[in-house]
Formats: C-alpha cells, sequence, structure tokens
C-alpha cells in the first residue's frame, strides 16, 4: 500500500500535483481530486441506445452498435487513500461524442477500441460517494451531481459483493461478481483485435490512460464542463462477463438504461487524478 510520501513520488502525482485549496463546509481540502490507492471494478456494457441519447446533454451522442446499443459503464471503487480521505464510489457512465459516429459492429469489448481509436468522452450520469466531504467536493468543485450513499464494497470467497443505499436507505444497486485470480489470455487478444497494433503500442508507450469527464446538467450548474482524468494501475485483469455475474441496477434512474455487463476490469493499486473542470 502506497503511503502518502511515496504516493507523491509517483509519476502521475508528480505531473499532476496538488496545487490549490478550496473552502468547503469550513474545511480546507486540497485540489485536485487524487487517490493513490485502492480497489477498481469497472463493469463495461451497453445500454438502450435511445435512453442513452435522451439523457445525455444536448449535442453529444452515444457510441451505438448495430443492435441499437449504447456503450455505458459502472465503476465500483474502494479508496484507501487518497487526498480527501478513504471513501466508496459507486458511478454510471455513458460514453459519447460530440459527433454522430457510424455504429459498430457488437462485441464486448468494443469499448476498447472507442477508448483507444474514437474522439470519445465519458459523461459521469449518477455519482454516489459514502463521506459527505467527498460529496460536498464533487457537486461544488468538480460540478457532478454526487449524492451520499451508504455502501459495502468486499471480496470473499472468490467473490466481488457490493451493496448500495441511498442516503434514505433506500436500495441503489447490489453487485456479485466473479474475482479472476489470473488475466486470460485469450481476452487480450481479443483486446488487440479491437484496437489493432497501432492502439495496443500506443497503450504500451503511455501507460497512463486519459480520458476527458463530462458533466450533467442540474439545478445550479446550467452550463458542461469537461475535466481531463488520469489513471495508472498497479496491476490489472480484464474478463468477460460470466454467467453467475449478477448486477442488479435498483434505482429507477439506473434501471431505466437496461444495463447489461459485457466485462469487468478489476484493478489492484488504482491511481487517479481527476483534473478541475473547464468549459466543454
Amino acid at each position: 500500500m502506497n503511503t502518502p510520501h511515496t504516493a507523491e513520488q509517483h509519476d502521475l502525482f508528480r505531473r499532476f500535483p496538488l496545487d490549490q485549496h478550496i473552502e468547503l463546509n469550513g474545511e480546507s481540502l486540497s485540489s485536485p481530486y487524487h487517490v493513490y490507492d485502492g480497489h477498481l471494478l469497472m463493469l463495461g456494457g451497453h445500454v438502450d441506445g435511445a435512453v442513452a441519447a435522451a439523457r445525455l446533454p444536448a449535442g453529444q451522442y452515444p457510441l451505438l452498435d448495430e443492435q441499437g446499443r449504447a456503450l455505458a459503464a459502472i465503476w465500483l471503487g474502494d479508496f484507501t487513500e487518497a487526498n480527501l480521505g478513504a471513501h466508496h464510489e459507486l458511478q454510471f457512465s455513458l460514453f459519447a461524442s460530440t459527433q454522430s459516429l457510424p455504429p459498430r459492429p457488437t462485441h464486448p469489448l468494443r469499448l476498447f477500441h472507442a477508448l483507444m481509436c474514437q474522439p470519445v468522452h465519458m459523461v459521469c450520469q449518477h455519482l454516489w460517494n459514502n463521506t459527505q466531504r467527498v460529496v460536498s467536493f464533487n457537486r461544488d468543485h468538480l460540478l457532478l451531481d454526487a449524492q451520499l450513499t451508504h455502501s459495502q464494497l468486499r471480496c470473499q470467497q472468490n467473490r466481488w459483493q457490493g451493496d448500495y443505499r441511498d442516503a434514505a436507505d433506500a436500495p441503489l444497486a447490489q453487485f456479485d461478481l466473479a474475482h479472476s485470480p489470473r488475466q486470460p489470455g485469450a481476452v487480450l487478444w481479443r483486446i488487440l483485435g479491437q484496437i489493432g497494433m497501432r492502439g495496443w503500442w500506443r497503450s504500451v508507450r503511455s501507460p497512463i490512460l486519459n480520458v476527458p469527464v463530462c458533466n450533467t446538467l442540474r439545478e445550479g450548474i446550467e452550463l458542461i464542463s469537461v475535466s481531463q482524468t488520469w489513471s495508472q494501475p498497479r496491476k490489472q485483469i480484464i474478463r468477460l462477463a460470466q454467467a453467475e455475474d449478477r448486477v442488479e441496477l435498483l434505482a429507477p434512474s439506473l434501471s431505466a438504461y437496461d444495463f447489461r455487463l459485457d466485462f469487468v476490469q478489476q484493478i489492484e493499486g488504482f491511481r487517479f487524478v481527476y483534473q478541475r473542470p473547464t468549459p466543454f
């Protein structure tokens, strides 16, 4: 596990250091948002394309396949070391472009083609954190529609189990996912088939992944902003969805998307920077 001292020595955090303080709820908090260590499960999948198109901000288009399904992801984070303190995260995001791109062939790993080969960004549609400090920082400083959650995420008996409830204790989502001890080689070959040798070499030469992230409009937030995010895992395993994986989106705001799981990216030693937003 990183200590704060060793975390600051990592290239990612030297490149994007804590260089500002803001006052929120009587606290002085450092910015930008840093995660130094923890676990992250990224659940890649697809949703109803019509619902995605209706919920994206004007001028942004979902990334569709030939079946009319749109790329989406769910993020389950247990961040053990961060500049805002340890916290959990549940995020539901759509992938979008400012251009209406032609549909891609249906494939469970086409998200990697989008990230490496297309002009795309992510839109944070729904976000929950389990500390009020992080909720306030995300809402007031990063302009995201963050809400408070009561959450559990644990790995036991080779299963990842997550349970998320809102501030009123209403169920948001539940997860029961297989834990993978090793990387399936066949999955890497299938990713290579999606991104090609150029994309593969680019990921090898630059292992820090950059994904722009936009907010959504809400009361008091009338303009779309974009933040650059940067991440680098210490270890990751990517596997395809299995029959015994269970993803239950119980909140009406989530269930309407008709999310279907394609793959799970299991990250240990998650390092992440979310920079301050600028106009989109």
